[in-house]
């Protein structure tokens, strides 16, 4: 019997992707991001005292017990996608149930490809980090090109929902990533596929932060978020919201 380790369940989100929704929280990422403020979902054989090994029909019926108050289920991690048949086998059983308009969501770092799960999913909040490689590498320990290649990949197949970036200390990184992204989307589906993305750039809180980066890390200012809304917009993405 298929399970995997599911840290929560929210059973009501806004914040998750668009719409009411309910969001499910898997143990384990290969990312080990700076400023991650649920660190202990990071590694894979970590055990949070919230952490329980669920199987495909008990996290469906779990998000059955929301409707008919939320249009879909986004799920997220740690990095969800390390649990690939897991997340196909929750996807497909609940639009078995709830029909093809409850809409299945990823909330996911672009590090593995998505080609087994996209039949069964709607789209993906993609998390761009960083685009440049350095800066990538030093924030997450991680390589930066195979995000840029699923940002591509998805938006092509036109389930490219959301990109999502963490705002840090002056902004320079941030306004690489929306101006990068927004060129590797036009290039793999055109400009018009950027009207259907929504951009969500997040400003760096130290709520949750390992203490270790804290002393690193800034806070950026309100007007330079604005000023980076505004540059996402003049690139097509639609909507921009800060958070």
């Amino acid at each position: 019997m298929l399970t995997a380790p599911v840290v929560k369940i929210i059973d009501s989100s806004a914040v998750d992707g668009p719409g009411n929704r309910s969001a499910v929280f898997l143990q384990g990422c290969n990312f080990n991001c700076e400023y991650c403020h649920n660190p202990e979902t990071i590694d894979p054989e970590g055990r949070p005292e919230s952490l329980r090994f669920l199987t495909v029909e008990q996290v469906v019926d779990r998000v059955g017990r929301s409707l008919p108050f939320i249009r879909g289920l986004t799920i997220s991690g740690g990095e969800c996608m390390l649990h690939e048949a897991f997340v196909y086998e929750v996807c497909l059983e609940a639009k078995r149930r709830y029909g093809q308009d409850f809409s299945c969501l990823l909330d996911s770092n672009g590090s593995i490809p998505y080609d087994r799960v996209l039949p069964v999913i709607d789209g993906v909040l993609l998390d761009v980090k960083a685009v440049d490689e350095s800066a990538h590498r030093a924030l997450t320990g991680a390589s930066a090109a195979p995000v840029m290649a699923q940002a591509a990949a998805l938006a092509k197949e036109g389930k490219l929902t959301e990109i999502r970036t963490v705002v840090l200390g002056n902004c320079d990184e941030a306004e690489k990533c929306i101006l990068r992204v927004a060129e590797r989307i036009v290039e793999a589906a055109g400009a018009d596929a950027l009207r259907n993305i929504s951009y969500r750039l997040i400003k760096y809180r130290p709520k949750g932060v390992r203490k270790e980066y804290l002393k690193t890390l800034k806070v950026p200012g309100d007007k330079e978020m604005v000023r980076l809304e505004r540059i996402a917009s003049d690139c097509g993405f639609s909507p921009v919201v800060i958070v």
